[in-house]
């Protein structure tokens, strides 16, 4: 059954993909053909993953291709877990592209649904691959589905697909440095034949190129500067696919290799802490500045990519020591912080596609004029932003719990440097919670809870549409809440899942009852995330209740006064409160992480009430990326150098290039012979 529905998406995916491609059908009705054979995809991997979950190993073989052994699928409950994972996300992300080629107001770009369907292929091919062939065959095919994506929209240019295409190749090389490592030590590119080969020699070099080359994948530092460029370039739901659905293959393989290869070299497990909470602090600082909707959850994918990080350091540490009960708190928070991570971006991509009533507007002060009046949208805007936040009652507070948890468990490590590197990770992820409050709430304000009456002109195709991506977003939002009440089922099937895997794992101890969480260490808190997610509410309302009964309801007035913009230049339009203006403080307060610098210009402006002229002082504040100034800018223009100076050897003539290829050889002839 299992292999028949595998066949049955794959001949869906195909067809959805001649759909898209077709050149002499309407364009509109292919689109959604192509978009409901992406929805059957991927509701037959859901159900695929569902029954593997339990236990289940499928194994698919291919045959001997291209001269690099047997090829073969091998699916277990590990694989069950992103496919269904993945599954219910594209359904949901399916949904919102039915809509969105159903409003009149979208033009319909070629190719799009192809590059949607490629990467669907592709996630799942990585999810089944049993052998390092496949995988980097399906690897190769993600980054072209990145490609596609990000150069479909011909507004943009293609500058962001070459981007994306290029780290996509330096996660690949690094993958398959990493594998043929691997490969000559254990004389096969079967994955069941690496089992426990990542400690030491040219394995534990294996070990951290497939740790980079998954790094590059999520966005973590130095690699994360390709991640606020490609995203916006993409179209709305596109977006939702590339930052939710295609990232879990990182964490996915990172998991796949830890649990695999065994324990870890220590520089890796240390790299992980560190680098992750340098990547959390850094993407949640620019998300907290930007005034780009798009650009800002960008970063707020590379923040999620490094508390991911984080919690797989743990992991990696708890590996390394041996120590299981330690690692399976890290690969617990990591998990939830996947799933967390996938629906809250994906569902906050999606919605903020429908908030915007002209096509480009994606500036959040622009979003109050040009908005449309969607109550969906804003409704599961605002839930995805608040499980960014980690703030309660959704699966982001519980997810973030276990993350901090596990970094608290320092104590228990011997090891100086490990110890040190956890309270530095810890103290990142700490600062960046309190970041990430501050930077969705910002949003939240001004795009969920902001007034517009703008709504575009009905017709028949667009309201039915609109009725079936309205009833998807909601239930995508709602997945947030009913996740977060169901963490403890979820604690439960993860930890069946990942014994089947290894053993000595168990997530089972974060239960205290099958309905209530704890913490990992019996006795280390006597705070559970659940009774905590039914505390804080209670304890808000009666903190508002006394409130406004000690100030005999003057806390409950509201207090007006005129809108201003707190000093922030360059925002057009009428005097109102500006986003722009809200993420000055921050912008001064970490000008150190985000390269803050300020221009004066004095200008001189006629007066409206006279024939007169009067001075005007501008002040301009701007950040730039340090790590897209220090390191990728110098490398850009030492490359345009070179490319110059070896412009100069092309003369176009035969006999030059034949003279150039004779020294070469002569060269490279007299090296060998020295």
């Amino acid at each position: 059954m299992l292999e028949a529905l595998l066949i049955l998406a794959a001949v869906f995916a195909v067809i959805g993909i001649g759909f898209d491609l077709f050149p002499k059908s309407p364009k509109r009705i292919t689109k959604y053909i192509a978009y409901l054979c992406a929805l059957v995809f991927n509701i037959s991997t859901s159900v695929v993953g569902a029954v593997l979950i339990h236990h289940q190993v499928l194994q698919v073989p291919l045959g001997s291709s291209f001269g690099v052994g047997q090829s073969v699928l091998r699916l277990n409950s590990l694989s069950g877990i992103f496919l269904l994972l993945t599954g219910v996300l594209g359904t949901v992300i399916s949904g919102g592209y039915i809509r969105w080629i159903g409003d009149p107001s979208r033009k319909v770009r070629k190719a799009n649904a192809t590059g949607y369907l490629v990467l669907l292929i592709s996630v799942a091919l990585i999810f089944c691959a049993g052998d390092a062939f496949s995988f980097m065959f399906a690897w190769e095919l993600l980054t072209l589905a990145f490609y596609i994506l990000t150069s479909s929209n011909p507004s943009v240019g293609n500058k962001a697909g070459w981007i994306t295409a290029g780290f996509g190749k330096i996660s690949g090389a690094a993958l398959l440095l990493g594998f043929l490592a691997l490969g000559s030590v254990s004389q096969s590119l079967n994955f069941t034949h690496w089992v426990g080969f990542g400690s030491s020699g040219l394995s534990a070099w294996g070990y951290i190129l497939i740790l980079i080359g998954f790094g590059v994948k999520v966005g973590i530092l130095p690699f994360n500067v390709w991640l606020p460029r490609s995203y916006p370039a993409a179209e709305g739901p596109s977006r939702a696919a590339m930052a939710g659905l295609a990232s879990t293959v990182g964490f996915y393989g990172i998991i796949k290799f830890l649990l695999l290869l065994g324990r870890p070299p220590e520089i890796a497990a240390i790299a992980m802490l560190i680098l992750g909470g340098l990547t959390a602090i850094v993407g949640i600082s620019f998300a907290a500045v930007e005034s780009n909707l798009a650009r800002i959850v960008s970063y707020s994918s590379v923040e999620n990519a490094g508390i991911i990080f984080v919690a797989l350091g743990v992991a990696m540490t708890g590996s390394y020591l041996g120590n299981s009960s330690l690692m399976s708190l890290g690969l617990l928070g990591g998990l939830l912080q996947i799933v967390t991570h996938a629906f809250s971006k994906s569902i906050l991509f999606l919605s903020s596609s429908f908030l915007s009533a002209g096509e480009g507007v994606e500036n959040i002060d622009e979003l109050k004029l040009a908005g449309t009046r969607n109550t969906a949208a804003k409704t599961t805007f605002a839930l995805s932003s608040l499980a960014l936040a980690g703030l309660p009652p959704t699966i982001g507070f519980v997810s973030e719990w276990f993350v901090l948890e596990s970094l608290m468990q320092e104590f228990r490590v011997a090891s100086l440097v490990i110890r040190l590197s956890m309270i530095a990770a810890g103290a990142l992820v700490s600062l960046t919670a309190g970041l990430a409050a501050l930077a969705f709430i910002r949003i939240i304000g001004f795009v969920a809870l902001r007034r517009v009456s703008i709504e575009l002109e009905p017709n028949a195709t667009y309201a039915t549409t609109k009725i079936f991506g309205n009833i998807t977003l909601l239930a995508g939002g709602s997945l947030l809440l009913i996740l977060a009440a169901l963490a403890p089922i979820m604690v439960r099937v993860f930890s069946g899942a990942i014994q089947s895997v290894n053993s000595s794992i168990s997530f089972l101890s974060s239960l205290s009852s099958p309905l209530v969480l704890q913490p990992e260490y019996q006795g280390f808190s006597i705070l559970s995330p659940s009774w905590l997610m039914i505390e804080l509410p209670i304890g808000l309302i009666f903190t508002l209740g006394l409130t406004a009964v000690l100030s005999q309801g003057s806390f409950l007035k509201i207090r007006r006064v005129s809108p201003w913009r707190s000093a922030s230049s360059g925002v057009d339009g009428p005097n109102s409160y500006s986003a722009f203006g809200y993420a000055n403080p921050i912008r001064h307060v970490l000008r150190g992480v985000l390269g803050t610098r300020m221009t004066t210009m004095r200008t001189t402006t006629k007066s409206r009430d006279s024939e007169g002229e009067h001075d005007q002082i501008i002040v301009q504040t701007f950040v730039s990326d340090p790590i897209a100034v220090y390191i990728y800018r110098p490398g850009q223009q030492l490359f345009l150098s070179l490319v110059k100076f070896v412009k100069r050897f092309q003369s176009g003539k035969v006999d030059t290039y034949i003279s150039y290829m004779l020294a070469l050889v002569i060269a490279v002839l007299l090296l060998i012979v020295l």
